[in-house]
């Protein structure tokens, strides 16, 4: 049959070995010595990370955030280092109940050669990868990332690359000539197709040039965007967007109000905090990250000198309407009757 080809087997063994070379790093991490600190610099991203993600929530953090992240015997749960334990090497956190997103400072880790940060919460956009020479995998499927798939430019250890089971969308990058076949995955996503580098992702996801990377992703989909601004008024009130893009509208506060809150619960696992704390303003955007999309607009008087209403407006001055002027014109018929008919009565004889 087919299915055992030798080209198929030749592939599953590759993609076995990248997980099995993954997998010891760490343990033979774990067998030698101690003999140096982490730099400042690598401490300060894992603290970033923890900070970014919710780490209090982590269901795992032993050690975290106390004495080094490499140490012998009290070292941070989830990372691990080289043999010197003078650099961070392996970041290993799947389904740890991570919340929020990876910090920008990752890429920083230079010496980084895997992540695995499957089946957890992380959202925002994936941070670069720029700088990470010795970086050999990188998984982050099923998550919650939006945005684009970050250049692979420059990866030139790269053998595995999985950003599957999240919401990335846009074109995708070239694939480093690195990877292994049939060891990385792009889909389920809604990334456009085709791409210029299908060949080169066909057989790093599946090993066969001509077995589509895009099989399993989807044309990108349109999120519905609601609005509450009761008792004043949105534009639009509801319409419908692409995922990933950003939502713009415009609210009309009542008399003498102005715009106090704006909340958007749109597609985070939480609520973000209040976008703005706007006064005058009435016109907003919300990143749209998820299915649905509700947004929230709140207000308070309005301050002197806020407008719409506010103690310092200028002043309204009076313009008369038709009727006004009709008024006008009889009083002053009116008056000239009455002086035309003083002239001409008589005098008395005397």
């Amino acid at each position: 049959m087919t299915f055992f080809h030798a080209t198929f087997w030749r592939s599953r063994l590759r993609h076995w070995l990248l997980k099995l070379i993954s997998n010891l790093a760490p343990l033979a991490a774990c067998a030698l010595p101690a003999a140096a600190a982490v730099p400042p610099h690598e401490r300060q991203v894992l603290v970033d990370l923890f900070a970014s993600t919710s780490g209090q929530q982590w269901t795992t953090k032993s050690n975290w955030l106390d004495a080094d992240p490499c140490d012998a015997v009290n070292g941070w749960f989830g990372i691990y280092c080289d043999s010197a334990r003078a650099h961070v090497t392996y970041i290993a956190l799947p389904n740890n109940n991570l919340r929020g997103k990876l910090p920008e400072t990752l890429n920083q880790l230079t010496m980084l050669k895997s992540v695995e940060l499957t089946s957890n919460f992380l959202w925002g956009p994936i941070p670069s990868l720029q700088g990470m020479t010795a970086l050999f995998s990188f998984d982050v499927r099923d998550n919650l990332f939006t945005g684009s798939v970050p250049s692979l430019a420059g990866l030139t250890s790269l053998a595995g690359f999985d950003v599957s089971d999240n919401k990335l969308t846009g074109p995708v990058p070239a694939a480093p000539p690195s990877l292994w076949d049939n060891s990385s995955r792009l889909c389920p996503n809604y990334l456009n197709t085709p791409s210029p580098t299908d060949t080169a992702w066909n057989m790093a996801t599946s090993g066969q040039p001509a077995q589509p990377w895009s099989a399993s992703c989807s044309a990108p989909y349109r999120v519905s965007v609601s609005i509450t601004a009761a008792p004043g008024t949105a534009s639009p009130p509801g319409y419908l967007i692409p995922l990933g893009s950003t939502a713009t509208f415009s609210v009309t506060p009542p008399a003498g109000q102005v715009v106090n809150q704006v909340s958007s619960g749109c597609g985070v696992p939480f609520f973000a905090p209040p976008l703005v704390t706007p006064g005058p303003l009435t016109t907003f955007t919300t990143p749209v990250l998820g299915d649905s999309c509700l947004i929230f607009v709140t207000y308070r008087a309005a301050l002197p000198g806020e407008g719409n209403g506010g103690g310092n407006a200028a002043a309204v001055t009076s313009v008369p309407t038709l009727s006004t002027w009709g008024l006008l014109l009889l009083g002053w018929l009116a008056t000239c009757l009455v002086l035309f008919g003083l002239r001409m009565k008589p005098e008395k004889s005397r």
